[in-house]
């Protein structure tokens, strides 16, 4: 099917998808998450076990690191990749590269302005910069939306389950920016540079399990079962997965926004654990492939190990989440103990970064026709990420007595595993990566046999037609 244009005679429209808009949105993403994201995060936990109090400035980088982590980390990747894979989808060309390159210029200003601007409490210029912060942010998502709903409601592609995830990912977008413009407007006025707990934990809330996970499903949905082999979807699933997770989420993101205590929390956790494990069971991305796939050489195959755990640590943080706030309702505490968010951390470090990670490695070489470098990097990548995850979770649930070296190891360990990554990812976007498969793939001409895998030697691989060069 033909994709359809936005403007007749405009030559450079058909030449959108050479641009590789989501580049830009990938390295912010990297820059953010290695300094004021996990940077900031290993900063955080490795200075109680130095022995330093860092007081206020400690309230102020968990808030920060948690907005750069959700709008910048998390938010700029699963941005940067719509622009590039939903018009594909739809079968639709968009308006390029203007309303792509704004919407990134934006939410980086609100990103920064709100970082400066606590960083600076009790002056004008703090006030100034987080009444920019507010209107940049929300103006970077609301034009991220309004061109994701474009392309959703105009393309010429049949529509399928995973469509209504991606506009409910727009819609809770718009409310999570809404929600850290109030936020940021609330410290400005009262001048004390501090979020409130309701304003904060309303956010991380809306942008992680709202914009952030929705998005994740949608382009689960269309993609990973032909990715993976996976068994086919079970359609009938996804709408009550939709409705029962959604509505955790509102209940949630109330409750907190509201004030009106954890006990309230736990018909939402509910509500978000059945919604989970609906779509895991819709999506089936932990049974066992229907069929064994194509392989072509130098593709990395283990990138299903990242997503198939990411999808696990969702349903064992919803799974915690549920039991915690079960525990508060009953007044009887679920775990020995409660340090550094652990059960929040099982859903940024365990679901969104492993699944950043994962779709990374499979999709980034499909669009830039290039081999994914350095692939023993990433096998690191998953076991120092992973063993962060043990370490957060455990000495955060368990409160043993070396917990604060333990958390600070997990810091470590997380801000390791993102730089090994951060290496492979930026190492696809190169001309030589690029070179490598196009060698690969003349060889494999010259000689089919040759550049064929069996499914003995590997899994994961490209599959035959899908570089986009």
């Amino acid at each position: 099917m033909r994709p359809i244009p936005l403007r007749q005679g405009n030559p450079r429209q058909a030449q959108w998808p050479a641009q590789r808009l989501y580049r830009p949105f990938l390295v912010s993403a990297l820059a953010l998450a290695l300094l004021p994201g996990f940077g900031a995060g290993a900063a955080l936990l490795l200075l109680p076990a130095l022995g330093i109090q860092a007081g206020i400035w400690h309230t102020i980088l968990i808030q920060g690191h948690g907005a750069v982590q959700l709008f910048g980390w998390g938010g700029l990747f699963a941005i940067g990749l719509a622009y590039h894979v939903v018009p594909r989808f739809r079968n639709y060309r968009p308006r390029f590269p203007w309303p792509q390159r704004v919407s990134l210029v934006l939410t980086l200003l609100g990103l920064v302005t709100r970082v400066l601007g606590q960083a600076l409490h009790g002056s004008l210029w703090g006030a100034a910069l987080l009444a920019i912060s507010a209107a940049s942010l929300l103006g970077g998502a609301g034009i991220f939306v309004a061109m994701t709903a474009t392309a959703l409601r105009k393309g010429a592609s049949p529509r399928g389950v995973w469509e209504p995830w991606l506009w409910t990912a727009c819609a809770w977008c718009l409310i999570a920016a809404l929600l850290h413009a109030g936020l940021a407007l609330d410290m400005a006025l009262r001048r004390s540079f501090v979020s409130t707990e309701t304003w904060d934990s309303a956010f991380v809330h809306a942008a992680l399990m709202g914009f952030l996970a929705n998005e994740v499903f949608g382009v689960g949905l269309r993609t990973l079962t032909a990715f993976m082999s996976l068994p086919p979807l079970r359609p009938r699933l996804a709408w009550p997965a939709l409705v029962l997770f959604n509505g955790g989420v509102v209940w949630t993101a109330l409750c907190r926004l509201l004030g009106v205590g954890d006990a309230w929390i736990a018909p939402g956790a509910a509500l978000e654990l059945a919604g989970a494990a609906a779509l895991v069971l819709a999506l089936r991305v932990l049974e066992r492939r229907a069929k064994a796939p194509t392989y072509v050489a130098g593709v990395y195959r283990r990138y299903e190990w990242f997503v198939r755990a990411a999808y696990g640590y969702l349903l064992l943080g919803a799974a915690l989440a549920f039991l915690y706030y079960v525990g508060v309702l009953l007044d009887r505490p679920a775990f020995p103990a409660y340090r550094s968010s652990p059960i929040l951390h099982l859903l940024t470090l365990g679901f969104l970064t492993q699944v950043i990670m994962g779709m990374a490695a499979r999709m980034l070489p499909i669009f830039e026709g290039a081999v994914l470098p350095f692939q023993r990097l990433m096998d690191g990548a998953f076991v120092l990420l992973n063993a962060s995850i043990a370490l957060r979770a455990g000495f955060g649930l368990a409160g043993t007595d070396p917990a604060t070296a333990g958390l600070a190891a997990s810091g470590i360990l997380g801000l390791l595993a993102l730089a090994l990554f951060a290496a492979v990812a930026l190492g696809v976007l190169t001309s030589s990566a690029r070179r490598t498969y196009q060698q690969a793939m003349a060889a494999r001409t010259a000689h089919p046999l040759a550049g064929t895998a069996t499914p003995a030697q590997g899994r994961g691989a490209r599959q035959d037609g899908e570089s986009e060069g």
